[in-house]
């Protein structure tokens, strides 16, 4: 059974992609990431589209985490989208 995770934060920009570093470290050890699905969303519309900040990059860099972000998406169309495949 796959399990679904999001890290959510008001611009998604800092907080939420360290909490997902930090998640996805223990989670790759334990060679048990094929079981997880992982992302991290904003709530707000201010920083769609946009990278992660670098003190949120440099924080993971400086304490060895690495996670592929990508952009900025709306936790509320993650929500609506997961709501579609339940259905």
């Amino acid at each position: 059974m796959i399990k679904l995770v999001f890290f959510v934060c008001l611009g998604n920009i800092s907080l939420s992609p360290i909490a997902e570093a930090v998640f996805r470290k223990p989670v790759t050890d334990q060679t048990i990431s094929d079981s997880w699905r992982r992302g991290h969303a904003l709530t707000t519309m201010y920083e769609l589209g946009n990278p992660p900040d670098y003190q949120g990059t440099g924080f993971n860099e400086k304490h060895g985490l690495h996670c592929p972000f990508g952009r900025c998406v709306v936790f509320a169309r993650l929500l609506s989208a997961r709501q579609q495949l339940d259905e």
